[in-house]
This record gives C-alpha cells, structure tokens and sequence, in this order.
C-alpha cells in the first residue's frame, strides 16, 4: 500500500512540475517592469544566458529603430490555436508602431 501511494504522489508530483496553460492576459508582460526587457519566459523554457543574448539583440533592434520585438517562450497555451494565441497576445501589448509597422512578436511554445 505504501508503495502504491509513493507511486502515485511521484507521478503526481511530474503533472504538477509542468508548466501552466496561458491565456494571452496570463503571459508576464516584462517590459511593464523593465523597459530593457523583451523576453517573457516564465516556465523557464529558455537559459538565463538565451534571455539576455536576445534581450540584448531586441533593445539594439529597437535603439536603431529597425523593429520592437517581444519574444513568449511558454510550455502551453490554452485554445492551441498558437496564431490566434499570438495575435491577441502581441497586440494587447502593442508590440509595434501602428505608423511605422515595425512590431515583431515572437512566441515559442
């Protein structure tokens, strides 16, 4: 009985480690508390050395006035629909000029 209870907290406790289903208001905008940021990686999907790299790459893209990125790196979105998804996601946050069309919202799931 011990056994069979062990085995089913551990098998649990693998569904609770994976990363939560987002909506597109779920997702962690970053540049709200840091301007410098561009990548939202709340599961931990990409390496801390990944998320600077492309934080860093994002803010020269932007200073030169070539594109304003966003880059969501989930492990699940709700609905599947990752285009939908995308859409209402990067255009609630305003990734981009309207004038200018220059807004790039790259999400990885």
């Amino acid at each position: 009985m011990k056994r069979l209870l062990l085995l089913s907290v551990l098998l649990l406790s693998g569904f609770w480690a994976c990363g939560a289903t987002y909506r597109p208001a779920d997702v962690p905008n970053v540049q709200r508390a840091d301007r410098n940021r561009y990548v939202s990686n709340p599961d931990g999907i990409l390496s801390a050395s990944a998320v600077a790299r492309l934080d860093s790459l994002c803010g020269a893209l932007r200073e030169r006035g070539l594109a304003q990125v966003a880059v969501v790196a989930v492990d699940d979105i709700a609905g599947g629909d990752t285009f939908s998804f995308a859409i209402e996601l990067f255009g609630s946050w305003g990734v981009g000029s309207a004038k200018s069309d220059n807004g790039l919202g790259v999400l990885l799931v």
